[in-house]
């Protein structure tokens, strides 16, 4: 009896034993299932993570290029006015500049007329008036031989009387 009874003890103690061990390994599995699992998730954690940084990347390089091509765009449409304007104010200035040349060409000219015309003129009556005193001059002359024929005659008549 002691020996069925040690042997059932014994049954029951391995029966225990390999429940516990069942017990135990079962938990082992699922720590090691859920570490696994863990694992798993983790790096399927850091794959999209790296896919969406990936992602992240290139729509930034893309959104980057955009504006930078729109900066790009925008420049040069500024660029393109500033070019204009300066070259409208250019031709601005040159008419300017134009017109102040000939107007000083037109008065130096109307200057140099004027001066001719009025040294023409000034020869002109510079002639006449030379031209007029030589006629009174001659008159004086001819009226002063004529005073003097007349004076010798009276004197001579005067004489011979």
């Amino acid at each position: 009896v002691a020996m069925s009874d040690y042997i059932f003890f014994m049954s029951d103690v391995i029966l225990c034993q390999s429940i516990v061990r069942r017990f135990q390994s079962i938990q082992l599995a699922r720590r090691m299932k859920d570490e696994i699992h863990r694992k798993r998730n983790d790096a399927a954690a850091s794959i999209q993570s790296a896919f969406r940084r990936h992602v992240a990347m290139n729509y930034y390089a893309f959104f980057l290029s955009d504006i930078i091509m729109c900066q790009s765009i925008a420049r040069r449409f500024q660029s393109i006015q500033l070019f204009r304007r300066k070259k409208l104010e250019t031709h601005q200035r040159q008419n300017v500049a134009a017109v102040a040349i000939q107007a000083t060409f037109r008065r130096h000219m109307a200057m140099s007329d004027y001066i001719f015309a009025v040294s023409d003129i000034i020869l002109c009556q510079t002639i006449a008036r030379r031209f007029l005193s030589m006629q009174r001059a001659r008159k004086l002359r001819s009226d002063l031989t004529q005073q003097n024929a007349a004076a010798t005659m009276i004197q001579s008549s005067f004489r011979r009387y």
